[in-house]
């Protein structure tokens, strides 16, 4: 059935009745103007996401709904059922959402996958390194740590000594300040 084949009937349609007409897949466009009650029993039906979208646009004629039963599907167990009762339970226009979201799921895990074993690789890779690099220094002369220590002490002990010594020396003679401050707080007498 074309899209618009029900177009100017659908003011003086007031019941439709397509049962027992081989129609397998019916667009839901070709109902959207029609406010008739339809009877779509007794038919091939291909139970899918496009099934679903026109039972959920048209109206159907009371008592008829049972006579919608799924001829073909993408999955065996619903051959033969009523499709008003499969979609109560499953809704077939989110099939194909769920497959897309399990091959998406694969595909995360697929990646996740490939970067841990980099990730294993790379660390093994320099592990192998720095062990190079350990025996290299292990190979190194050995420095005496303690006679290192015992120098660097040394050292800083004499810059000590410099550094006071330099200080006393610049330090003026406290005997020599009283002498010159006595002499300047002399008060001058008449008989000088």
């Amino acid at each position: 059935m074309e899209v618009g084949v029900f177009k100017g009937l659908s003011e003086n349609l007031h019941s439709l009745d397509l049962s027992s007409n081989k129609l397998v897949s019916v667009n839901k466009d070709v109902f959207s103007s029609l406010k008739a009650k339809a009877n779509l029993s007794n038919n091939p039906w291909l139970c899918d996401c496009t099934l679903q979208q026109l039972i959920e646009r048209v109206e159907l004629v009371a008592g008829t709904s049972d006579g919608i039963v799924c001829d073909a599907s993408a999955r065996k167990e619903h051959i033969g059922k009523p499709f008003l009762q499969l979609i109560g339970d499953i809704d077939f226009c989110n099939i194909y959402k769920k497959t897309t979201d399990i091959a998406m799921l694969v595909t995360m895990f697929g990646w996740f996958a490939m970067v841990i074993s980099y990730l294993i690789y790379y660390v093994r890779q320099n592990q192998e390194d720095a062990r190079r690099h350990l025996e290299y220094l292990k190979s190194l002369p050995k420095k005496d740590t303690k006679k290192t220590f015992i120098i660097t002490l040394i050292r800083r002990k004499q810059e000590q000594q410099k550094l006071q010594a330099r200080h006393l020396l610049l330090q003026p003679d406290q005997l020599a300040i009283k002498k010159w401050s006595a002499c300047v707080n002399k008060k001058p007498t008449m008989e000088q």
